[in-house]
């Protein structure tokens, strides 16, 4: 059996266009990121769901603001873990931090303080933004450009396959074990990925990868100084403000549509990895001729308008919502 596992490592290397040694690294990291995405979208149902329950779609904007808020003072300290060496061991403290941090919301979060349904609603996001980010700078440390060409396309198709997963298990999941009890789910993942971000050994010495690294720039110098995302960056701020819109609508309607947390999560479950399901194919089909034929600029303005179009027709045929609650 140990002597047929290096042929069925160099025939898989082989299949994805990879060489042997590069197919050892890239699988931990895409192992990884997906455990990581179907946590999280274990979690997004949970907590749309909790928050829902206690509030009610009307307190949404307040909780996206602080959303944003949160989210601009954790992308400002980005930068500070582009060195190799505390990527590594940032990323090894990262998960069981938040392995804790999950248990202890499981723990208090049936006391039933307001508060504390809103501190898990902007750590959930906060853990999106901080554990993939994390992941693609570890992934940064272990393959060169050229590598990196090969590689990324396969750790981002490992992700999408986990965020259909995890979508997939909560709608499973809840009726079994409640939607309370996913978090504990999602703590247990937290331990698998410790154990995985032990595997991955950076290629460079952190020496020569910092020699080779340019002088990090803020966001919005990066964007100032280049002309091309200066004209992307109205598209990118318009679809972001058109997908907050549109999720507040689609809350709204699932508040009004299901009367339980548990039925409310149950459906984000299905909803969550029907529509990664989609984006997969959307990437492996449609995106690549897109962006052949008409370019990075159309392929951007596609999303709001579309997303835009829906929120417009969600307004105008409020059936669709009342279809919805009778299914």
């Amino acid at each position: 059996m140990a002597e047929s596992r290096p042929f069925v490592i160099a025939v898989v290397a082989r299949l994805l266009g990879l060489k042997r040694d590069e197919l050892l690294r890239v699988l931990p990291i895409a192992l990884l990121y997906a455990v990581v995405l179907a946590s999280m979208y274990v979690l997004k149902p949970a907590r749309n769901a909790l928050f829902l329950e206690r509030f009610g779609a009307g307190q949404l904007p307040y909780v996206l603001v602080l959303v944003a808020l949160v989210g601009a003072a954790g992308a400002s300290a980005y930068g500070r873990w582009s060195d190799p060496p505390r990527v590594q061991r940032t990323v090894l403290l990262l998960f069981p931090a938040l392995g804790s941090c999950l248990v202890l919301f499981w723990w208090l979060l049936p006391l039933g303080w307001g508060w504390l349904v809103y501190a898990f609603y902007v750590w959930v996001n906060l853990y999106g933004l901080v554990a993939t980010s994390l992941i693609w700078l570890l992934a940064n440390t272990l393959f060169d450009p050229r590598e990196a060409r090969r590689v990324f396309g396969l750790i981002g198709a490992a992700g999408i396959a986990g965020a259909i997963a995890g979508g997939a298990f909560t709608q499973a999941a809840v009726s079994a074990w409640g939607t309370h009890n996913l978090l504990l789910v999602s703590a247990a993942a937290m331990l698998c990925c410790t154990g995985l971000s032990l595997l991955p050994k950076p290629l460079e010495s952190a020496d020569r990868r910092r020699r080779e690294r340019p002088s990090p720039t803020s966001a919005i110098a990066a964007v100032r100084q280049s002309r091309l995302l200066t004209q992307l960056a109205p598209m990118v701020a318009l679809a972001g403000l058109v997908s907050v819109l549109v999720d507040i609508q689609f809350n709204s309607v699932v508040d009004e549509s299901f009367g339980s947390t548990d039925e409310k999560a149950a459906f984000f479950g299905t909803f969550f990895a029907l529509l990664n399901a989609g984006a997969f194919l959307f990437q492996l089909l449609v995106a690549p001729r897109v962006l052949a034929h008409l370019g990075v600029g159309a392929a951007l303005v596609a999303l709001p308008l579309s997303l835009a179009g829906g929120s417009v027709a969600l307004l105008l045929m409020p059936v669709l919502a009342s279809a919805l609650s009778r299914k």
